[in-house]
């Protein structure tokens, strides 16, 4: 990817020590805008970035098949959002805060 100011900067791709990898924007370092981290376990994260923390709408699917498809604050479900089982059912579907499932919509 691009560098500026001695720092990851635009479209690029960073595969870290423990095994992760994310391929996506950066500005002056930081994962910001679109990119996907790939997780060692098999998980996968696709959406918006902000300040190196998942942000704004976001798919993640966990390495056992489930999967939460929604909006994002600091790494946490937060915002509506709806969390599958690996089945694909529908476990729930509403309004998260900060991690936790608050009320069905």
């Amino acid at each position: 990817g691009s560098w500026m100011d001695d720092r990851f900067h635009g479209f690029g791709k960073h595969t870290f020590t423990d095994g992760h990898c994310y391929t996506g924007e950066f500005r002056m370092g930081r994962r910001e805008g679109e990119g996907v981290m790939q997780y060692p376990d098999g998980a996968r994260y696709t959406g918006g970035w902000f300040d190196s923390d998942r942000s704004g709408y976001g798919v993640f699917k966990f390495a056992d098949g489930a999967k939460y498809e929604g909006e994002w604050h600091k790494n946490n479900f937060h915002g509506h959002g709806t969390y599958y089982l690996r089945s694909g059912n529908i476990f729930n579907k509403g309004m998260y805060i900060n991690g936790r499932f608050q009320k069905r919509t």
